[in-house]
């Protein structure tokens, strides 16, 4: 066993003695504490294995004999004289392995420090040797434990190990509360049920564990950038995690090849995790923080960037080299739940998901390119819906989703695909939506206002009250049919257009507002090209019941007013419907970007402007 002293306070320049070692089978006195001299100028002596003398010497105003054995632990008896009188005090107890020493209230400090190691554990059984060190606050360092077995629950709640490994053992329901773990590791071990209720983690590694059902709430991890890097945190690879338990911990976390069914990850705070190839099946993760590293949260859901290079969190398969930027393997996430969690930055990209809940949830500059929805919902039963904007979600595919009222504004959608889903309200404001197609699904008041629609594919869906104003919209297809009588010259100078989409009427409205509507026939006759916005919206006047107007609208449009000057365009003019020249259409998937491509992004975040903006919206 190895015992040692810190002495402070340091500022009075106390040399702290050096630390010996007894055995742990030792039983006996094992050493005399001694401070005596000046009192602004004391002098410490630390004497092992020597007895203490019957009648304190009266140089001293402080001494301990402290004694051990394995039954009953450290007992000390103390002499002190806090007023350095004539008279000492005597006080008899037990001291644990990490206690600190108090003398006179306070003038000095002795931390003591007991430790065993392999040799102390000897032929001593291996479960009465940890409960005997938790018990009297000792460290247990650099030991293997091999194959322990126990056969009831175990109590190491409060525990202290450093540089300890645990091979083959059996530790169901084993109790490790208030533990602290350093550089620990756990290898094809059995803890179902056990319990790590607020331990600190320091390096600690489970692999091929069972964890069924274990408990970590309000556990933390130690980490810094170097120990991220390096994966110097808590690591679980191969683990049955399955129904185990993190509520409120804190965590710096990587995840591989684990099952992580059902587990309840409610208000956990992630730092540049990564779950990689992991089971996620009715997992939990509520109102949880998925934080990059680098920056810091604040009430408003915001990430601010402190340092320009960021270490982000990820959910989905473990990349490898890329080929020719196509990814071959995809994640599943079914059945999970993220509602009101924040993850901006966050990378799920490449997962297929299905039946899982963002509702609530904050997604701001995440990435979800490469992604297959299926049946899952944004906006759900309390009405509170996603917030996407600035993400890109390039390449994905919505089947069945509810994307009602999600902001996505300054959303990167390359040829995304979204079919048979609720869009109600959804805002694509200033968003980038060029080759993708929207088919079967209810766009009833979407904001596309200010957006990128190239080459932007509708089929049959529901764009009643839709906002269109100031949009791109070369080679938007609606599949439009003209509809014309020969014998009407009338009617020639009027078309009827006919659309595979249902529409009533549109909003052209430069604030989203309601006040300009166009009916059905004038929309379709500006993304035809036939008719441009501005010239519609300045015959409003003489159009009569097919508008709707207010004094507002009817102001601006015969004033000409720059709030109606649609800057929208269908490419080389709003007249005419000629063919796309020049236009850079991106076919390719994303690939990732690189660290100096991602800290850039990360400078030129203003969370601050950015709510400013929606607001004016």
């Amino acid at each position: 066993m190895k015992i040692s002293f810190d002495i402070g306070p340091r500022e009075r320049n106390i040399t702290a003695p050096e630390a010996f070692d007894i055995s742990y089978e030792h039983k006996g006195c094992i050493c005399n504490v001694m401070v005596y001299g000046d009192i602004n100028k004391p002098q410490v002596l630390i004497v092992p294995f020597t007895p203490l003398p019957a009648i304190p010497i009266s140089r001293y105003w402080f001494f301990m004999n402290i004694s051990w054995s394995k039954l009953d632990g450290f007992e000390f008896n103390q002499y002190s004289d806090p007023e350095i009188s004539i008279s000492l005090e005597k006080t008899v107890g037990i001291l644990k392995g990490t206690d600190k020493i108090l003398i006179n209230n306070g003038f000095l400090t002795l931390t003591f420090r007991a430790e065993v190691n392999q040799t102390d554990l000897s032929k001593n059984d291996p479960i009465i040797f940890l409960k005997k060190c938790r018990e009297f606050g000792i460290r247990v360092a650099n030991v293997e434990f091999s194959e322990l077995r126990i056969l009831d629950k175990v109590n190491f709640s409060g525990i202290r190990l450093y540089n300890v490994a645990f091979l083959k053992s059996d530790l169901i329901e084993a109790d490790f509360n208030n533990s602290h773990f350093n550089d620990v590791k756990f290898i094809n071990s059995n803890l179902e049920r056990a319990n790590f209720t607020n331990c600190l983690f320091s390096k600690v590694e489970f692999k091929k564990v069972r964890l069924k059902e274990s408990v970590f709430d309000n556990c933390r991890v130690v980490y810094n950038k170097s120990r991220i890097q390096n994966n110097e945190i808590l690591i679980f690879e191969d683990c049955d995690l399955t129904k185990s338990r993190f509520i409120k911990a804190k965590i710096c976390s990587n995840l591989e090849n684990s099952n992580l069914s059902l587990t309840n990850f409610t208000e956990v705070q992630f730092v540049a995790c990564k779950i990689y190839d992991c089971t996620l099946q009715g997992t939990i993760f509520t109102k949880s923080v998925f934080t990059t590293y680098g920056t810091q949260s604040d009430k408003s859901h915001k990430q601010n960037i402190n340092i320009a290079e960021s270490i982000t969190c990820r959910i989905g398969t473990k990349p490898l080299l890329a080929t020719n930027g196509i990814v071959t393997s995809k994640g599943n996430i079914n059945n999970c739940k993220f509602d009101s969690a924040l993850m901006n930055y966050i990378d799920i990209s490449n997962n297929i998901i299905q039946d899982t809940d963002f509702e609530g949830a904050y997604l701001l500059k995440a990435k979800l390119y490469n992604c297959k929805f299926i049946r899952t919902t944004f906006n759900g039963k309390t009405l509170k819906s996603a917030d996407i904007s600035d993400t890109n979600l390039s390449f994905s595919i919505f089947d069945q989703c509810n994307l009602s009222e999600v902001k996505l504004h300054r959303a990167r959608m390359i040829e995304t695909k979204i079919e048979k889903s609720d869009l109600v309200k959804a805002n694509f404001y200033n968003a980038s939506l060029t080759s993708s197609y929207f088919i079967e699904s209810n766009l009833t008041g979407a904001d596309f206002r200010y957006a990128d629609l190239t080459l932007l594919n509708l089929d049959k869906c529901h764009l009643n009250s839709a906002k269109f104003f100031h949009t791109q919209r070369g080679g938007l297809n609606l599949n439009i049919v003209i509809v014309t009588n020969e014998s009407d010259k009338q009617a020639q100078n009027n078309k009827v257009y006919q659309t595979s989409c249902f529409i009533d009427c549109i909003d052209w409205s430069p604030k989203g507002d309601g006040e300009i509507q166009i009916d059905k026939n004038s929309f379709l006759s500006i993304v035809s090209g036939d008719k441009s916005a501005v010239a519609v919206i300045s015959n409003l006047s003489k159009e009569g019941a097919q508008f709707i107007l207010n004094t507002y609208a009817t102001a601006n449009a015969k004033n000409a007013g720059n709030d109606l000057i649609d800057g929208s365009t269908n490419i080389d003019g709003d007249v005419h419907n000629s063919e796309i020249l020049g236009a850079s259409i991106e076919t390719e998937q994303v690939v990732e970007q690189s660290q100096e491509e991602s800290s850039e992004i990360h400078n030129s975040y203003s969370d601050e402007s950015s709510n400013q903006e929606d607001e004016q919206r």
